[in-house]
């Protein structure tokens, strides 16, 4: 039966094609081996993502996702990508 009060999305992070973690089910290794490859991506959305006090969760999701493809169309390093996972969420 279908719920109308839910709708299938698409989470999106950014990682690195070297990073063997899932950051979606293993963030804590990911992080591991982000950091300590000098990647720090977390800290790289930080600064370049847009964030206002007051943003609600589908507008602070739609700032990260933008600024993940920023990072995946200006990709200094060329090994940037993007991982995902289906989600179902409320409306």
């Amino acid at each position: 039966m279908l719920d109308e009060n839910k709708m299938n999305v698409v989470d999106c992070m950014l990682s690195t094609s070297d990073n063997p973690f899932n950051p979606f089910d293993e963030f804590d290794k990911w992080y591991k081996f982000d950091v300590t490859h000098g990647y720090d991506t977390c800290g790289y959305l930080a600064r370049v993502c847009e964030h206002t006090e007051g943003l609600g969760d589908r507008e602070e999701r739609l700032s990260i996702n933008d600024a993940i493809e920023d990072a995946i169309r200006f990709n200094l390093t060329g090994n940037r990508i993007i991982v995902t996972r289906d989600t179902t969420v409320n409306n």
